[in-house]
């Protein structure tokens, strides 16, 4: 099951990530508020209705800046509000379109994983042991 966290810019909602568990969609969720840039965030689960093939939204967290001009957005309804959407089939998407999708969803969780923090760390640890050799050969030959 996925959770896409969502912002509220320019008037609509943006999916901003999708997490697999709901306790980190919300961690995000609370992350994202922070910054000054966003006026509103939530956490939104769809839920798969096999009986007539469609999904529907159910926000699991949502906050607004306050003060926000934006801190009531349209989008942000109450459960009860909300309309069931159609959903497109994969297979109706263009092949490359669901492979940018894809892409672009794995870079996303990938860079924000310990793995890459880890992996950064380590690089920039041996891009400052070469230079340090690199500088002690220099002098030793000055």
């Amino acid at each position: 099951m996925n959770y896409e966290v969502q912002t509220y810019k320019n008037g609509k909602w943006v999916i901003s990530s999708v997490q697999d568990d709901k306790d980190e969609g919300i961690y995000e969720a609370q992350r994202l508020i922070q910054n000054k840039r966003t006026s509103a965030v939530r956490v939104v689960q769809e839920v798969f209705d096999e009986s007539n093939d469609t999904y529907r939204m159910k926000v699991v967290f949502r906050r607004s800046r306050k003060g926000s001009e934006e801190s009531s957005p349209e989008g942000a309804k109450s459960e009860g509000e909300r309309k069931h959407k159609k959903r497109v089939k994969p297979e109706d998407i263009p092949l490359m379109e669901r492979i940018t999708t894809a892409v672009n969803k794995g870079v996303t969780a990938f860079l924000s994983s310990m793995v890459f923090l880890i992996l950064k760390f380590t690089v920039i640890i041996g891009l400052g042991i070469w230079l340090l050799v690199t500088m002690n050969d220099l002098a030793e030959k000055l």
